[in-house]
């Protein structure tokens, strides 16, 4: 975009166009709005009562800023800083996935399930942003939740992410490499690990690759490698009846199925997602 001083509206046309020319987005429209919004402080509404306002120099400066950032193919979550998840809006960083519209499956089973337990305790993890873990806290007030890391960096986002919606008295976070440091047993155990294959990786969008950390999506040869430490020690950390969730690639609810019924789960079911993939394997 030129550094000409626009209006409102000629500055979001002008973006819009760009991200479309460009290809990296199939929402420009949308994305225009966002980028507006967070250097203007603007919601769409109030750009269109305002159109003819004309752009301050600092406002057009920072506006080229971060659509040359996103015209590089940086994902605008990244650019934003955070993410509307649930209903919530989460922060984000370099140092955690950005949590995925299909992840919100995994949120509402859970929901589902702890809402019909008495002050249930769940257990996530690789809990990154928090997004999943604080999103079920916040919907099941009387729940207890424990969330673990092997990134610090991780969790210190998740952290801030508790207090902003005031969960803060109802999670502990902890460093630990999947059970490694937990203690207690759980009602619900819950997980979106790493799942992409060695092969897979170097099939991955850049816009992924290049900006989600390397730990949060690689799950070694055959994309099973988490799944199979999670399985292989689960049951000392479930309550009599606790029940299992994880998320899964597209192609590896009978995979996951295979290694819970190899360690005695037998009531096991596989979710789709909108897309007709499989996402979600539930264990009792």
């Amino acid at each position: 975009m030129n550094q000409a001083l626009l209006s409102i509206e000629q500055t979001y046309r002008t973006v819009r166009k760009a991200l479309r020319k460009s290809g990296v987005t199939e929402n420009a429209g949308r994305e225009a709005v966002w980028l507006m919004t967070h250097v203007t402080g603007l919601e769409r509404t109030e750009q269109i009562c305002c159109r003819d306002q004309i752009l301050s120099k600092t406002h057009t400066k920072d506006i080229n800023f971060l659509l040359e950032r996103r015209l590089s193919g940086e994902p605008l979550d990244n650019i934003l800083g955070h993410v509307w998840f649930y209903g919530r809006r989460f922060d984000i960083s370099k140092d955690v996935l950005s949590p995925r519209p299909e992840t919100e499956l995994l949120v509402e089973q859970a929901v589902n399930i702890l809402r019909k337990t008495d002050k249930p305790r769940v257990l996530d993890l690789g809990v990154g942003s928090g997004a999943i873990l604080v999103s079920c806290l916040a919907e099941c007030d009387n729940a207890i939740g424990v969330g673990v890391d092997l990134s610090q960096a991780a969790l210190n986002v998740a952290r801030q992410n508790a207090a902003a919606h005031q969960v803060e008295a109802h999670i502990e976070l902890l460093q630990s490499r999947w059970f490694e440091n937990v203690t207690g047993q759980f009602d619900l155990i819950l997980s979106n690990p790493p799942y992409i294959s060695d092969a897979a990786m170097y099939s991955l969008p850049g816009e992924v690759v290049d900006y989600d950390p390397d730990l949060a999506l690689r799950g070694e040869a055959d994309g099973l490698g988490a799944y199979r430490d999670i399985i292989s020690r689960m049951h000392a950390y479930l309550t009599p009846g606790g029940k299992v969730l994880f998320e899964t690639g597209y192609d590896q609810g009978p995979s996951v199925r295979a290694l819970l019924e190899a360690t005695g789960f037998t009531d096991i079911r596989i979710r789709q997602d909108l897309s007709g993939h499989d996402r979600i394997v539930y264990a009792a």
